[in-house]
């Protein structure tokens, strides 16, 4: 008999693809980055987000990152930013899945996760900011 069909592992798997898209972490060093993110998010406990206080969510959240900095090849190696949005990303899009959501208890940490910021979302906050003053500029 073959292996038994995990429908969570299986979906999990399917949330890390389709998350990390090619435009996603476009232009950030080096080559490969997509399939790197990919491969480590799949790999990714969910259970190590569930945590019942924001420090534990984000002791996670860094210990992850670090992993994933270290995955990218070349000259994205150590890139902050794209592990930072790729995982940003990736927890959202678990969030989102009801059937992930609840097995890893995850909807308790929704307040505590990050708007993964580029261009698009500066753009649009500059657009809605109150006041003459506007945010901080983008590097």
């Amino acid at each position: 008999m073959g292996e038994r069909f995990d429908f969570i592992d299986r979906l999990h798997a399917r949330t890390a693809l389709m998350a990390i898209g090619a435009s996603t972490l476009r232009n950030q060093g080096a080559s490969g980055v997509v399939d790197a993110a990919r491969k480590c998010l799949r790999a990714m406990d969910l259970r190590d987000f569930s945590q019942a206080a924001r420090p534990g969510f984000s002791a996670s959240l860094n210990r992850h990152m670090q992993s994933l900095m270290r995955r990218f090849p070349g000259g994205a190696r150590n890139n902050w930013g794209a592990a930072r949005k790729a995982i940003n990303v990736f927890l959202r899009d678990v969030l989102y899945s009801r059937r992930l959501c609840d097995r890893f208890g995850l909807a308790r940490v929704e307040a505590w996760l990050e708007l993964p910021l580029d261009k698009s979302v500066y753009q649009g906050l500059v657009d809605d900011w109150p006041g003459d003053s506007g945010p901080p500029p983008w590097p």
